[in-house]
């Protein structure tokens, strides 16, 4: 590659990198490789000048224009081709009608956004970027993106959820509802993988002003909320785990397996992979009760439940992310889910979670 063009894919690493969840360098290179893959080197040069907080095409202008002869007409031209080919956040304000303009994250966004393109060497180097640096810079800030909640089985009636923690009060209250395909699935199948749950494709959900993006960006499709109830039937029944955006009013609702998503399968080889997920709960066994059958170990998406000496089912909390898909599954009903210690309640919305994920990245950095 010749210097200039690199020094381009190298300038736009290190502005996402500012992001609030970065995008951090890699000594093998590979964080070059993805922006190659999904960037031009003019379009890298042009989304080093948006912030992360979406911007009017003027304003954009006036910072491009400095360094870049570029009219107007020919940068709305350009920056809408690349929120079409998924690379920003943005397109026309549900409210105003305006176009705004931002970076993406890589994970949930660019990489989330190439559902309908993705091809087996993206995937394959964002496994490898996860594993390198992403899964560190995910757990770096204490606030995890998403929020492990419950499914719906696992939650006694006696000790009910709150409602940011009930994916179907999520489902009844927020709109529009869109769905998409699993990214990560999708990829595992483009490596030549099949899925161990045989779970559904579409299980994505979006959300409100996600929703909307995704729909000016083609993605996905809008479902009535009877649909998403549906969805959610088979997600449980296939034993998934249920993972929201972590705020009461979530853009999102990932719905991952053990074996596919690739953030639980690179937490899983973490020294304390509970630190990469936001939860409020735990499972717990009832040793007397408990047959030693292993079907819970079968069915932990975390390998947190092994066997223990007495040839009963054992329970790691720091693998444990409490989203019950163990519960009831187990044929003795052994199995039970119970709160931590420290109920926390997470941000507002998703503009507060990230400005607290900005602020606790910052602060780790510093005490480095």
């Amino acid at each position: 590659m010749p210097d200039e063009e690199h020094d381009v894919y190298r300038a736009l690493q290190q502005h996402l990198d500012a992001l609030p969840v970065g995008f951090p360098r890699t000594k093998s290179g590979v964080d070059i490789a993805i922006l190659k893959k999904l960037f031009t080197p003019e379009e890298a040069r042009l989304a080093s000048f948006l912030a992360f907080m979406p911007e009017p095409l003027k304003r954009i202008h006036k910072k491009v224009c400095k360094e870049m002869e570029i009219g107007i007409e020919v940068l709305e031209s350009k920056l809408d081709e690349m929120l079409r080919k998924g690379l920003l956040n943005g397109g026309e304000d549900s409210t105003t009608g305006k176009k705004l303009y931002a970076n993406a994250f890589l994970m949930m966004g660019m990489f989330d956004y190439q559902v309908k393109t993705l091809t087996k060497e993206l995937m394959a180097d964002v496994d490898r970027y996860i594993a390198e640096a992403y899964i560190h810079e995910y757990k770096l800030s204490g606030t995890p993106q998403l929020r492990t909640i419950p499914i719906e089985q696992s939650v006694e009636k006696e000790n009910p959820v709150a409602t940011y923690e009930d994916v179907r009060h999520l489902i009844e209250t927020r709109r529009p509802i869109n769905v998409t395909e699993c990214i990560c699935r999708k990829g595992k199948r483009l490596m030549g993988k099949t899925c161990e749950r045989n779970a559904p494709s579409e299980t994505c959900f979006q959300f409100g002003t996600v929703a909307h993006i995704y729909k000016q960006m083609g993605i996905g499709r809008e479902i009535s909320k009877e649909e998403a109830h549906r969805i959610i039937d088979e997600v449980e029944k296939a034993g998934l785990v249920i993972q929201p955006g972590n705020s009461i009013k979530p853009g999102n609702i990932c719905c991952c397996c053990g074996d596919c998503c690739l953030i639980i399968t690179h937490a899983k080889k973490l020294q304390r992979p509970l630190e990469v997920f936001a939860t409020n709960h735990r499972s717990s066994i009832n040793a007397e009760a408990c047959k030693g059958c292993g079907t819970c170990i079968k069915r932990c998406p975390m390998q947190a439940v092994y066997k223990g000496s007495n040839g009963k089912s054992t329970i790691n909390d720091n693998l444990c992310i409490g989203c019950g898909v163990c519960v009831p599954a187990c044929p003795e009903h052994a199995m039970h889910l119970v709160k931590r210690d420290q109920d926390v309640v997470p941000p507002a919305d998703q503009m507060e979670m990230f400005m607290k994920i900005g602020a606790g990245k910052e602060k780790a950095r510093t005490q480095k």
